[in-house]
């Protein structure tokens, strides 16, 4: 990423995809087994973790981004047939996943409004705290030190994906 030097901090660094929603059982080595972000870890263990891509995805009353986990060294999409995308980070990674499409959370009002679908999946290098010590004052933006400065990034990671018989 080279960013244009006068923009604000940047929410993430990391790329966004969909993949098939028969790829729902998410099984991962990094922090957990809860959400947790950059400024919201402390309370999550590293360990290996599995569960439904869909029973992760937390039902806030306003429809987000969620089921995100940090210092993850690798993890995998499996479906009934065993069938498995992996991917193994250079560095640790900032992983979510859940069953809608970007554009539903976007647009939607109500989580109840929400269809199953394509797994949106965000394999990022870094994503910026969420902040909110409070929510009424400018103390409700990450701290400094859980933004992402406007500078160069650069990250990689290996992806495969492997079809048994």
């Amino acid at each position: 990423l080279h960013p244009a030097k006068d923009l604000p901090a940047i929410p993430r660094v990391g790329m966004q995809t969909r993949v098939p929603a028969m790829l729902d059982s998410w099984t991962w080595f990094g922090r957990g087994p809860q959400e947790n972000y950059i400024d919201r870890m402390s309370g999550a263990a590293m360990g290996r973790y599995s569960r439904r891509v869909k029973n992760g995805f937390f039902h806030y009353v306003w429809p987000q981004e969620s089921n995100n986990r940090t210092d993850i060294k690798w993890f995998s999409l499996e479906n009934r047939n065993h069938n498995i995308m992996m991917v193994t980070a250079a560095t640790e990674l900032s992983v979510s996943a859940w069953p809608y499409r970007m554009q539903e959370l976007e647009k939607a009002q109500h989580t109840a409004t929400l269809q199953p679908g394509d797994i949106t999946l965000n394999i990022d290098h870094l994503q910026m705290g969420v902040g909110g010590d409070d929510t009424w004052s400018m103390r409700s933006k990450p701290h400094p030190e859980f933004r992402i400065p406007v500078k160069d990034y650069s990250y990689s990671f290996t992806l495969w994906f492997e079809e048994r018989p």
